[in-house]
């Protein structure tokens, strides 16, 4: 089977200081360039987020946009990917090498329409901080969530089918927190939920980020 061409979308504002690991890690994954995409939708950053993108040149497509919401920027990123299948990243966390290589292929199911895999808290150093993982089953479905019995990932660890992405499309403008339950659970309604239980990224916790307040 053909594999699916992959958008990978990273949200930004003002994390420049975090912004070219993130990026560095999308790069540098044991994955064949030519079968993703990379798309940074800055919203409205004033530090130094904009030059860093635009040292990238082509290897990258740059959306710039005035501050408007995470809710915003990623829906402006969603319209801007072309790939079958839409992988998140937030621009303080970073990937690890097998990211896509181990995700990607449980999209040839085509009742899977998420993939969720663990990440690692980590703090600024990226130095890991003591984290119990939920102990996944293969898959979610609609009756699990309704069963209270559902444990999501953080944004960086989240992969979506488009078609699938498309029915929990767009995110509320005024929701700024948990937009990616939002988008896991939306999706539930159409297509069961394929669960990695690997560490693939590294998830930062710092004074900056909703998840340290």
């Amino acid at each position: 089977m053909k594999r699916p061409l992959v958008s990978v979308v990273i949200d930004n504002h003002n994390y420049g200081r975090f912004l070219r690991e993130a990026v560095d890690s999308v790069r540098t994954l044991d994955f064949p360039q030519g079968d993703f995409e990379l798309i940074v939708v800055d919203d409205g950053s004033n530090d130094d987020s904009r030059a860093i993108l635009a040292s990238y040149g082509h290897r990258l497509k740059a959306v710039l946009q005035d501050r408007q919401g995470q809710a915003t920027a990623f829906n402006r990123g969603f319209s801007e990917a072309k790939g079958e299948v839409i992988c998140l990243l937030d621009s303080d966390d970073v990937w690890l090498p097998g990211k896509l290589a181990r995700t990607i292929p449980l999209f040839d199911d085509p009742a899977v329409g998420v993939v969720q895999n663990y990440l690692q808290d980590v703090d600024l150093g990226l130095n890991p901080i003591r984290f119990i993982f939920p102990s996944w089953p293969d898959r979610y479905l609609l009756e699990d969530f309704l069963d209270a019995k559902t444990e999501y990932t953080a944004t960086s660890g989240l992969a979506y089918r488009r078609k699938v992405l498309e029915l929990a499309l767009p995110i509320p403008k005024d929701l700024f927190y948990y937009l990616d339950d939002y988008l896991t659970t939306r999706c539930l309604f159409a297509a069961s939920a394929a669960n990695v239980p690997e560490v693939l990224g590294y998830h930062r916790v710092h004074g900056g980020n909703w998840c340290a307040g």
